[in-house]
C-alpha cells in the first residue's frame, strides 16, 4: 500500500487531434494530486530454473475519482 503524489501536473496544454468527432474535456476541475495506491503479489518457484509470479495493482487516478486495476503473470525459465 502506499500514496503516488503529483510533482507537476499541467493540463491545460492537452489537446484532442486526429480523430473527428472528439469533444473537449476538462481535466483541471476535481484533480486528485494524492491518491493511494495498492498491490499484492506472488511468487511460486514450480522448480530450480522455473517460476510464475503474479500481481495485482489497483489505483486511484487523477481525474474524477475514477480507478484502474492491471494484472500481471510471468513465467521465467532458466538455463
Amino acid at each position: 500500500m502506499g500514496l503516488e503524489q503529483d510533482l507537476n501536473h499541467k493540463t491545460d496544454r492537452l489537446t484532442a487531434s486526429g480523430v473527428s468527432g472528439l469533444t473537449s474535456e476538462n481535466f483541471s476541475g476535481n484533480l486528485h494530486h494524492t491518491r493511494p495506491v495498492e498491490s499484492l503479489g506472488a511468487t511460486y518457484d514450480i522448480a530450480k530454473t522455473q517460476r510464475l509470479t503474479g500481481e495485482v495493482l489497483a489505483q486511484q487516478l487523477p481525474f474524477q475519482s475514477t480507478a484502474g486495476a492491471t494484472a500481471y503473470f510471468n513465467y521465467m525459465i532458466g538455463f
